[in-house]
């Protein structure tokens, strides 16, 4: 019994030298990956998204990635929604570039917390100058 017992703290320790310290309780959970591919940077701004057949509307977005972005918005909007962002990226230097970029929904859920649906979405199509100015963004 007693090597058992030994077996299983080793078991413990090994795993637990494996993953950083640092690293998000979630990432520890087996099954639950990163989704994720390019790093993000918050982005707290305010623009607009077009939905098809609804017109645009106000929302607040939270973060900025090469890959897409993260959102607020008053309207659940279903996954595979192919909308219209219109946003501007300010740089550190206070200069401004503003863009409008096609995207697809990839998830939306309500938060109590954000007063709202956190709705992220994938860039469909993003042009050279809007990942560069992304790239620069997350630099910074």
């Amino acid at each position: 019994m007693a090597d058992l017992d030994t077996a299983k703290t080793e078991n413990s320790k090994a795993a637990a030298a494996e993953e950083p310290s640092d690293t998000p309780k979630f990432a520890q959970i087996p099954g639950i990956d990163e989704r994720r591919k390019t790093p993000r940077k918050a982005f707290f701004v305010m623009g607009q998204i077009a939905i098809p057949q609804r017109g645009g509307m106000a929302v607040r977005y939270l973060d900025i990635s090469t890959g897409g972005v993260g959102l607020v918005s008053d309207l659940n909007i279903p996954a595979r929604t192919r909308v219209h962002l219109k946003f501007t990226i300010m740089m550190a230097d206070s200069s401004l570039y503003p863009f409008v970029v096609q995207a697809e929904v990839a998830h939306s859920t309500f938060s109590s917390l954000r007063r709202g649906f956190v709705i992220g979405l994938i860039f469909l199509n993003p042009t050279d100058e809007l990942l560069m100015t992304i790239k620069q963004y997350i630099a910074s």
